[in-house]
């Protein structure tokens, strides 16, 4: 004889154990697919990453100038800083370099190609940009071309560069230095006639604005300085 409610008890047991047991795979479903998620972000970090590199290790943009540019900077005299000298990619097979100076400037060095017609030799900004400024330089070429510049103030996170001819507008970072670079692919050429201006603006993380300038297309074949006026 079981003592008096002993047999409702063992149903409740049954019960209680099969609720245990269903949370518990509750719990374990819950936990995989957290893992799955998490996987999942580490994969995509990992993936962009990876792209982010693939591509700076491909266009070789802001890495270190070998010595001898270095010392073509050096040259220029003592306001430049050779020791920052960075690559900022080729125009027209000519490998472009850049060196910021004291005053907020940056001088470009462009290297000599026999084989190939293009900017040669270095060429400096003749006016730093102020606080609210940007200054920049316009390279078109056969192949493609870039908009390098220098924005005046260390708040600045992003540039946006607002093609000619309603080419469209293209965002970029800013990195070290307080530059910023971007690659204008061959589409992007027409539109840069010696008529056009490319304009630059400046934001912060928040998106407000704090700097312009504006740059106008240089011949090819002769490195010429614009840089950018003009506030917020």
């Amino acid at each position: 004889m079981h003592p008096t409610g002993a047999i409702e008890t063992i149903p409740a047991l049954g019960q209680l154990r099969a609720d245990l047991l269903t949370a518990v795979e509750r719990d374990r479903s819950k936990t995989a697919r957290l893992r799955k998620v998490v996987m999942a972000a580490v994969i995509a970090v990992v993936t962009i990453g990876a792209v982010g590199s693939a591509i700076a290790a491909a266009t070789g943009a802001f890495s270190p100038a070998p010595p001898d540019v270095q010392r073509k900077f050096a040259d220029l005299g003592p306001e430049v800083d050779e020791s920052k000298a960075i690559a900022i990619g080729t125009i027209d097979e000519h490998a472009a370099y850049a060196a910021p100076t004291e005053n907020g400037g940056f001088c470009l060095y462009f290297a000599s190609n026999p084989s190939r017609s293009g900017p040669n030799g270095p060429v400096c900004t003749t006016k730093d940009p102020g606080a609210t400024e940007i200054a920049l330089n316009v390279q078109p070429g056969h192949d493609g071309g870039f908009v390098f510049g220098r924005v005046g103030t260390d708040e600045a996170a992003s540039v946006e560069i607002e093609l000619p001819g309603g080419a469209g507008t293209v965002a970029t970072p800013v990195r070290q230095d307080r530059f910023f670079l971007v690659e204008l692919p061959p589409s992007a050429m027409p539109a840069l006639t010696s008529d056009g201006a490319v304009v630059a603006t400046a934001k912060d993380e928040d998106g407000k604005t704090l700097a312009r300038g504006t740059g106008r297309v240089v011949p090819m074949d002769v490195p010429a300085d614009t840089t950018g006026t003009g506030g917020p």
